[in-house]
């Protein structure tokens, strides 16, 4: 982590903005309408997802690190990532998350952990 937090605090933070109503100065995004992604192996970060937001399995999909690895491309501050995705519905493309379109599926966050 950049700074002085972990997955679980960076989760529930990006978790809590954009799940509460507007109401209560979140974004008011759905949850049915929100998928993830974290780095192949990184378990740890899949099971945060479930406890923390509740998702199912099905809608934290597992990239490898083209996708889901954050880098400068130099020495430095580098790690895995997850990324959290918006369904835009079934009449912008295929059901089955980012992993099967990503036009449907568009990023609105990177948490680089």
């Amino acid at each position: 982590s950049f700074g002085d937090y972990f997955k679980a605090g960076a989760i529930e933070y990006a978790w809590e903005l954009l799940t509460s109503p507007e109401s209560a100065g979140g974004l008011g995004f759905a949850e049915r309408d929100l998928w993830v992604t974290v780095y192949e192996d990184d378990d740890e970060a899949a099971g945060l997802w479930k406890r923390i937001a509740g998702l199912p399995e099905e809608r934290i999909q597992r990239f490898g690190k083209e996708d889901n690895y954050w880098s400068t491309g130099q020495p430095g501050p580098a790690g895995p990532c997850s990324e959290i995705y918006f369904d835009r519905g079934p009449a912008y493309g295929p059901d089955g998350g980012p992993a099967v379109d990503d036009s449907r599926f568009t990023e609105i966050w990177n948490l680089v952990f």
